[in-house]
């Protein structure tokens, strides 16, 4: 297939996928807008075009969902990234003030769902469908969640229509599908749990200077250097969604303790430049902070497959999306930090246990 063609491949797959009303779609420069119900839904397709593209399209997904938003408290902020914690597949994605100020952008304290994939030729006969059937969960947590929300965060639903400011009555059937397929699939146990696919990998991939691990037929724990420390990151088949059952849930930690109010402001700045920057990992699932057992807070990243969406290399993909978002976060944010190897970080750590 050429790879001039994968952007239109994407696109085409998506309608197809979700069977979009041509009067419910407007067609962009880059995308087409869909409102299957009272929250707009954009996609966007860019074309490689920079060397660090390595030759992926980038296709990004996302839903308006709250404005008014006061992210400048930090109560509030707070409040948002907690709530961001139980969202599956997509992040929840707000301008940082400093970028509202020194930018001027006029609609201040706006919260998208988002979520974006890499299109390349290997990944063109499975990725596009994986991921509409994952994207699919913004726009119906947006109608489930905006008004709840809403009103905790003192904000507003961003509501609007094709054509015309209010919003209308209509509602797709495509937002009743997590309520019919979803949801009954992960009532049984992670479909995840007895595979072999967890040992293999850190068979294959965490024997080495950049990741040590190891797996069993429930999971898997890998490690992944963060300059003296290390990142870890887990794929649990133990803890399943508060809505949408048992499925996947793999997670990033980073080793470095900070205050609340700190945590909470990297992380919604590790969402926003996951959304402006092209990292070539997915932006699946979002940043929060997590308690350490210090007392400290640490950002985390965590993005959850349900039940519904297992496939053979799901869990393989998950854990190299991660150990590549570990490796953006580090050259990102902490450029001057020199990565010991993960021999070097147990040698250490273990020495000072004895």
């Amino acid at each position: 297939m050429n790879n001039n063609d994968l952007g239109q491949l994407a696109l085409e797959k998506l309608v197809q996928l979700w069977q979009i009303s041509p009067e419910r779609m407007v067609k962009t420069d880059q995308g087409f807008d869909w409102w299957p119900g009272r929250f707009r839904v954009s996609i966007i397709v860019q074309p490689p075009k920079y060397p660090e593209d390595t030759g992926a399209w980038r296709i990004r997904i996302s839903t308006e969902f709250l404005r008014e938003v006061r992210v400048e408290d930090p109560k509030v902020l707070g409040l948002l990234l907690e709530l961001g914690k139980f969202a599956p597949t997509y992040s929840f994605v707000t301008p940082p003030p400093e970028v509202v100020e020194k930018y001027g952008i006029p609609t201040p304290g706006t919260v998208k769902m988002e979520s974006t994939i890499y299109l390349r030729e290997d990944g063109a006969g499975w990725l596009p469908e994986f991921f509409g059937r994952l994207a699919i969960l913004q726009p119906i947590d947006a109608e489930r969640l905006a008004d709840g929300y809403a009103q905790i965060l003192g904000a507003q639903p961003w509501t609007s229509s094709p054509g015309k400011p209010e919003a209308d009555d209509y509602r797709d059937e495509l937002l009743g599908v997590a309520h019919a397929l979803y949801v009954p699939a992960g009532r049984d146990p992670s479909r995840w749990i007895g595979t072999n696919e967890f040992s293999d990998f850190a068979e294959r991939f965490a024997k080495q200077d950049t990741c040590f691990g190891f797996g069993d037929p429930n999971g898997m724990t890998l490690e992944t250097p963060f300059g003296e420390a290390s990142a870890l990151i887990l794929c649990r088949t133990d803890v399943p969604h508060p809505d949408l059952g048992s499925g996947l849930l793999a997670t990033l930690q980073l080793p470095f303790g900070k205050s609340q109010q700190e945590t909470d402001n990297e992380s919604m700045w590790f969402n926003y430049f996951e959304s402006i920057s092209w990292t070539n990992h997915p932006q699946l699932g979002g940043w929060h902070p997590r308690a350490l057992p210090s007392g400290d807070m640490a950002s985390a990243h965590a993005m959850f497959f349900p039940n519904i969406m297992y496939r053979e290399g799901t869990a393989t993909n998950a854990a190299l999306w991660l150990l590549g978002r570990a490796r953006w976060a580090r050259q990102t944010f902490w450029p001057d930090l020199e990565d010991l190897t993960m021999a070097e970080i147990l040698e250490r750590r273990f020495s000072s246990e004895t």
